[in-house]
Parts: structure tokens; C-alpha cells; sequence
């Protein structure tokens, strides 16, 4: 029966596990924040907009200028977060070397 005993977590293990719950949140938050920013993105293009016209033609400036606004503000929010997971790679990194000497 020794070998079923639940041996205590290290504190190596209670840092990986709050490292993942960590990384996990900061996902939810990033695909919340996507999702919020299309739908406010969405709501703003169709404002004023009396119903889609299909038989009419695009206005291609329209929606280059719509294009631009989505890219540029979804694109710095990702950006932002890309350096959060490079910095938490390269803590992670520095932890291994130090391990690993």
C-alpha cells in the first residue's frame, strides 16, 4: 500500500503548474479580446449601413481603409502578447541553464 501514498508536490513542480495556469489565462484573454474586437469592428463597419446592398458594387476604398483598421489594431494586440510568451520562453530558458550547471 506504501506505493499508492501521494507524495507532496516540489516546488519546481507547484512553478510549472503555475506557469501553466498562467499561459492558459493569458490565452483566454487573448482569444476573448480577439472575439470582443471583431464583434466591435463588425458592429462599427455596419453602422449607418441602411442593409448589404449585394447588387452593388464594392467600394474597394471602404473596405482597404477597414482592412487597415482591423490589421492594425488586432495586429498590435498580438503582437503585444507575442512579446509577453517571448519573455516567459526566455525566463524559462534562463531557468534551464541555471538548472543545467
Amino acid at each position: 500500500m506504501e506505493d499508492y501514498k501521494i507524495k507532496p508536490l516540489s516546488e519546481e513542480d507547484m512553478k510549472a503548474q503555475e506557469d501553466k495556469k498562467s499561459a492558459g489565462s493569458v490565452w483566454l484573454l487573448l482569444i476573448i479580446v480577439s472575439v470582443v474586437l471583431v464583434i466591435i469592428t463588425i458592429f462599427f463597419f455596419v453602422w449607418n449601413q441602411p442593409r448589404f446592398l449585394y447588387y452593388e458594387t464594392i467600394n474597394h476604398d471602404l473596405f482597404g481603409t477597414f482592412g487597415d483598421f482591423v490589421g492594425g489594431f488586432i495586429g498590435t494586440i498580438v503582437a503585444v502578447f507575442s512579446v509577453y510568451f517571448l519573455v516567459q520562453t526566455l525566463r524559462s530558458q534562463i531557468d534551464s541553464n541555471a538548472e543545467t550547471v
